[in-house]
């Protein structure tokens, strides 16, 4: 006669399963908000950073080429649109100093759109460079989340000189100031 063998077998119950559940979904109720938050901050520092990195580029092209060297946002790559600096932003030699990339201005650079959760905020002229690396007149951009959050608020400073700089949280409130006491004020 043969011997029958009777396996063991292991897994988890209803019970046990509906615990691991519970405490899942505990763990993601209080994690969840958090991690949005980081997402849309990490998003803001980047936009800052790529518009930072195109402002630069200008400057140095117009000290490196002894030209005028301008920056704004673009519809067309061809065309300055000031009304929109969510839009893709161009970096062109501007010999004649009329906004616009001529057919003998090249276009030097160029950045993305702004992802669409911010929305961004700048002068109603190019920012410009001379060759010894001044710009025409001092800049603010803005950075604000659409949704109001002003701990995200952000903001890129471009000095007569020339010289680009971030707004800064100088009080500890976590809350960033284009000067002292003043916060990013987005409208």
């Amino acid at each position: 006669m043969e011997e029958i063998q009777h396996r063991h077998c292991s897994g988890v119950t209803l019970f046990e399963l509906m615990i691991v559940l519970a405490i899942v979904s505990v763990l993601v109720t209080i994690v969840a908000p958090n991690v949005s938050s980081i997402v849309a901050k990490h998003r803001m520092i980047a936009e800052l950073n790529d518009l930072s990195g195109a402002i630069r580029f200008a400057r140095f092209n117009a000290v490196d080429q002894q030209l005028s060297t301008a920056l704004c946002p673009s519809h067309n790559f061809s065309n300055c649109d000031f009304n929109n600096w969510n839009l893709p932003k161009i970096v062109f030699t501007d010999l004649n100093h009329n906004n616009l990339r001529d057919a003998d201005e090249a276009l030097l650079h160029s950045t993305s759109m702004v992802h669409n959760t911010i929305k961004m905020k700048g002068p109603k002229k190019s920012i410009r460079f001379y060759g010894d690396g001044v710009v025409s007149s001092p800049a603010t951009v803005t950075f604000c989340p659409k949704q109001k959050r002003p701990k995200l608020n952000r903001a890129l400073v471009v000095s007569l000189q020339g010289r680009i700089r971030t707004s800064k949280d100088t009080n500890n409130d976590e809350i960033h100031e284009v000067r002292k006491g003043k916060p990013v004020e987005c409208l």
